[in-house]
Parts: C-alpha cells; structure tokens; sequence
C-alpha cells in the first residue's frame, strides 16, 4: 500500500472511529452495519470497553443478526466486570446478551468462550 493509501486508509478509520463514539449517525452506506462492527471491534483490541460496547450496539442495531456483535458486546461488558465484596459483578445485560450471541451462533468462533463467561457468572 502506497503512503497515500496508507493516510487515507488511516484517516476514513479515525473519522469512523469518532463518530462512533461521539454518538452522531454514521453515514447510510451499503457497508455501514460492517463497517460499525469494525469499530466495535477495534475499540475492543484497544481495551476500549465502554467505547467497544457502544460501538457494537450501533451494530447490533445496523445488523441484528450479527452474531459477532453480540458477542464483543457482551465480552466487552464482561470485561467491565469488577469483584465487590468478594462477588464478581457485571453490568447489566452482559448475560442477555451472551446468550444472544449463543442462539445466533451456538457453534460459532466465540461459543466456547461465550458458554465460560456465562457460566462464570452463574
């Protein structure tokens, strides 16, 4: 990829990135539910979590069959977790939507890791 390309590239990912979390409506394209899921997925790899799950709602809402949306939301809340008074606590709706990601794809990429949060939370 030429250095050109390569700005360009760079530039359209950080226009992306910040109307995804500056709450604005990405512009209606024929990619804009994939290109949503690449945000949600990208705040996730920066340890993002409150800007990964997010993200991924908007995907979620672009594309709801999405399994993979699902589950980097719910991984991402997950990760949000924290142990008060010796219980390990998550937010609301990070079960819920683990299980989504399940029916969508219950032998999926993520189903292992998905059924182990889940049960960590029971």
């Amino acid at each position: 990829m030429s250095s050109g390309m390569r700005h360009t590239v760079l530039a359209l990912a950080t226009c992306v990135m910040a109307l995804a979390s500056s709450g604005e409506a990405a512009p209606a394209t024929a990619n804009s539910a994939a290109d949503l899921f690449n945000v949600c997925a990208a705040l996730y790899d920066k340890g993002d979590m409150p800007g990964a799950a997010k993200a991924c709602n908007k995907a979620i809402v672009a594309d709801p069959g999405n399994a993979n949306a699902y589950f980097f939301k719910g991984s991402a809340l997950y990760r949000s977790g924290r142990t008060v008074g010796g219980k390990f606590t998550v937010p609301s709706g990070t079960a819920d939507t683990l299980r989504r990601y399940l029916q969508l794809a219950p032998k999926g990429r993520y189903a292992e890791d998905a059924r182990d949060m889940l049960k960590a939370l029971q």
